[in-house]
This record gives structure tokens, C-alpha cells and sequence, in this order.
């Protein structure tokens, strides 16, 4: 079961890669060839992010895939976003809790 989730994250690594890699030439008008796989690597972190993510709602392959190219193509955009819904939604919760245990 292991090696099925490390094998998932590898793959959709990847697709991720081509994503990131793909919005840096998109961009550049001379790219270098170390600024795209740059671009890639810093892709395929996100787009993993973006994978786990997806799969904790759904484990349809194409919906996760999906994410993490869009995670690999949004890159550092990408992360802040997901960075700030994430504390969005935790701080509600907290809060939430913190008013319960105020009622006590």
C-alpha cells in the first residue's frame, strides 16, 4: 500500500514537473536550461501539494492528476493560495472552538 502511494506522489511528481516547467517557457522568450528545470522542480513540490490535497477529497485519478498539473503550473502562486485557504479555514475553526469553550 506504501509503494501504491509513493508510486501516485511519483507520478503525478512528474506531471506536476512538466506543468511548472511548461508555464517557465511559456514566459520566456530565451529560456536557460537550468531556470527549467528550476521551474520544474519548484512545479512538482506544489503540484504534490496540490495532489495530497485533492486526494484527501476525492480519489478519482483525473481529478488529482488534473491538480497537480494545475499545482505545477501555478507554482508559487499556487502555494500561497492554498496557504491562505488553509489558514482561512483553520482559523475559523479555532475560533469556533474558542466561542464553544467561552460558553462554558
Amino acid at each position: 500500500m506504501l509503494n501504491d502511494f509513493l508510486e501516485k506522489i511519483l507520478i503525478h511528481g512528474m506531471v506536476a514537473f512538466g506543468g511548472g516547467a511548461t508555464r517557465y517557457l511559456s514566459f520566456n522568450e530565451q529560456p536557460k536550461l537550468i531556470k527549467f528545470f528550476i521551474g520544474g522542480i519548484i512545479g512538482s513540490f506544489t503540484g504534490v501539494i496540490f495532489f495530497l490535497f485533492a486526494s484527501c477529497i476525492s480519489q478519482n485519478q483525473y481529478w488529482t492528476a488534473a491538480m497537480a498539473g494545475l499545482g505545477g503550473w501555478t507554482g508559487n502562486e499556487g502555494m500561497t493560495f492554498l496557504f491562505n485557504a488553509v489558514k482561512k479555514f483553520t482559523s475559523k475553526k479555532i475560533d469556533k472552538i474558542n466561542d464553544i469553550q467561552d460558553l462554558k
